[in-house]
């Protein structure tokens, strides 16, 4: 931990000076005061704690970050006089302005410092010159200073083991294992995947995105698609019951995680899984000292996140409203003092058990420290079944009424367009194999918008809305009806011809439908197509109609389960049914018509030029010479 302070180079040889110096003030890692031009920073403390006959190990490197050469470089090496009894004056060791070193422990000189030089300060201390008189952490100080510069200092401890009769605090780490707002954007498991297959810590159990558990048969799950708790609870209860039953089919328990718990959201009716958890900053506590993670057990667990040893499993700590950031040494040395003074707070009344988390970004790299629960001996790793079974405080432990949401957080109306959308995109697929491939990731990316994860970029959200919009459009788009504009029907019963594109990449199955404005016309029976790539396919739907009219007909294109892919095409229809039969009935009339006008007339002119007689002359004489034919061959 840093901490800065004007000290003349001489003076800082001088350790009564240095021990009641108090124009000291604490800066946090990484500060514009950090380039000042002597850095101290410890790099290691061994071992993490000291028994009878030990020798404690104390290096740390010293760096002239100026460009001048330092001169009358001093590093000395002090302790607190006393043991912390509760959590405020542990941590407040941290800040150089509030309590001074008391005992003297070493120091080392150098006559000068290049420009840009490190160097390692090591510092071998028996454990009997901290003058310990009981268990517990040690506040120690490094103080580096040089002639005419500023000195700059670096805190944090020793911790002490007298072999007492305590009894172990439990400490279980929850780390939750779900996709970030980017991850989930470009459907990116790598991290997760490495997170699920890394070896087993001590003490810490991943509650993992049911989605995303798979095999992985230990831990507790997330709600489905790691639903925002909060925003689904306010906005749409029943969602959320979803999203945990899903959860649930899993087989192991399931967390609802809450970062603004209030009473409000817990009476919503909604199922909220086998345990909830809450940071330990929304909870009011008749209690100064820390009470066990289990704050009830009915309806629903309640258990409690420890907000501070969180943070601090983080990488930083916070003293007096100002966050310093910690090296691994830093955060090794705090874990292990934390949770001594934890189990010093009440002695008489039991260890204590204790949930607190990783960060949600976590890695790999932030188990590291989890080592120190097994490593000290006054406390033990356990998993979250072990610590939910812990008995509950007996301190009163109240929630807010209400509580503000966090940022990002409303679902509004989220739910409702993901349903809509996802409808949308399963009737897409019908349309061919290709399209159900193309159309499968956009829907289950949908499924994930209700993630909590999107509170950290809630416009990813609506860009992931508007990718699956996109989609949908374009095949929407790639399906036309071509024509025609009109169409002249002269008979009872025929086949409506639809002119219908596709302009897509590969064949599509449709449906085609037709809807008359006017009940003369009659369709009957829809027709399925399946249309080419790239091609205009004539349809022909079969149709009767029944007298003569001028209306319109709305041809459409929808996908085989009766989705709408096209807008309604309109068709002018000249019926005229009956008109062939109509016809051909008139044909006949005027031709037999003719026919008897021809034969009147015919009778007529021979009446009036005096045939009939000559025709009768005629057929006598005819007869007369085929009887004559008759006699001669007899």
């Amino acid at each position: 931990m840093k901490i800065r302070a004007l000290l003349a180079g001489a003076a800082a040889l001088l350790v009564p000076a240095l021990l009641a110096s108090s124009t000291t003030a604490a800066t946090p890692h990484a500060a514009v005061s950090d380039l000042a031009p002597l850095d101290i920073e410890i790099t290691g403390i061994e071992p993490l704690v000291l028994v009878e006959g030990d020798t404690a190990v104390i290096t740390a490197r010293l760096e002239n970050r100026s460009q001048d050469t330092l001169t009358e470089v001093s590093v000395l090496l002090t302790a607190q006089g006393w043991t912390a009894n509760s959590r405020p004056t542990l941590v407040r060791w941290l800040d150089g302005d509030s309590y001074d070193p008391a005992i003297y422990l070493g120091s080392e000189g150098y006559d000068e410092l290049a420009p840009g030089a490190r160097i390692t300060v090591r510092f071998e201390v028996p454990a009997e010159d901290f003058q310990f008189n009981t268990w517990g952490p040690r506040g120690i100080e490094l103080t580096a200073s040089a002639a005419d510069t500023a000195s700059d200092r670096e805190r944090s401890f020793v911790l002490w083991w007298n072999e007492p009769t305590v009894e172990s605090t439990s400490v279980s780490v929850v780390a939750p294992v779900a996709q970030t707002a980017r991850e989930l954007s470009s459907l990116s498991t790598e991290r997760v995947d490495e997170l699920l297959a890394a070896d087993p810590v001590p003490g810490l159990t991943l509650i993992t995105d049911s989605t995303l558990a798979g095999a992985f048969t230990s831990g507790a799950v997330l709600p489905e698609f790691n639903a925002d708790p909060e925003g689904l609870l306010t906005a749409a209860p029943e969602e959320y019951t979803a999203a945990v039953e899903a959860a649930a089919a899993t087989g192991r328990p399931v967390v609802t995680w809450l970062g603004a718990p209030s009473e409000e959201l817990l009476a919503t009716g909604a199922d909220l899984g086998d345990v909830v958890l809450v940071p330990s900053s929304a909870v009011s506590l008749d209690s100064e000292t820390t009470p066990n993670a289990v704050l009830r057990t009915e309806p629903t667990t309640l258990a409690m996140i420890d907000d501070e040893l969180s943070q601090l499993l983080a990488g930083s700590t916070t003293v007096d409203e100002t966050t310093y950031e910690l090296n691994a040494v830093e955060q090794r040395q705090l874990l292990a003092a934390l949770t001594a003074v934890i189990g010093r707070e009440r002695p008489w009344a039991g260890g204590r058990s204790m949930i607190a988390s990783l960060p949600s970004t976590w890695s790999t790299e932030n188990t590291a420290v989890l080592s120190v629960l097994s490593d000290a001996p006054w406390v033990v790793p356990v998993s979250l079944d072990a610590a939910l079974e812990s008995e509950p405080s007996t301190a009163s432990a109240t929630l807010p009424t209400t509580a503000e949401l966090p940022e990002g957080t409303s679902v509004e109306g989220v739910p409702e367009k993901i349903r809509e959308m996802q409808d949308i995109i399963a009737d897409l697929a019908t349309l061919a194999p290709d399209v159900a491939k193309r159309t499968a990731s956009a829907s289950e990316r949908l499924n994930q918008l209700v993630s909590r994860a999107y509170r950290e970029d809630p416009d990813a959200r609506e860009r992931s809305f508007n990718e699956a919009q996109w989609l949908v459009d374009f095949y929407l788009t790639g399906i036309a009806v071509a024509g025609p504009s009109s169409i002249n029907m002269i008979s009872t019963e025929s086949e409506f011809p639809v002119n219908v594109t596709n302009s897509l990449a590969h064949d599509v199955d449709v449906k085609v439908s037709l809807t008359p404005s006017d009940p003369r016309l009659q369709i009957l029976d829809d027709v399925e197509a399946t249309l080419p790539a790239g091609q205009t396919v004539r349809v022909m739907v079969p149709v009767a109609g029944v007298g003569w009219g001028d209306f319109d007909v709305s041809a459409r294109v929808l996908t085989t389960s009766g989705r709408d892919l096209t807008a309604a095409f309109p068709i002018d229809v000249r019926l005229r049914a009956n008109w062939e039969d109509t016809g051909l009935i008139a044909i006949v009339a005027v031709a037999v018509a003719a026919l008897a006008f021809g034969i009147f007339r015919t009778v007529q002119r021979n009446r009036k030029m005096g045939r009939s007689e000559i025709i009768d002359a005629a057929a006598e004489e005819l007869d007369e010479i085929l009887e004559a034919e008759r006699g001669e061959t007899k």
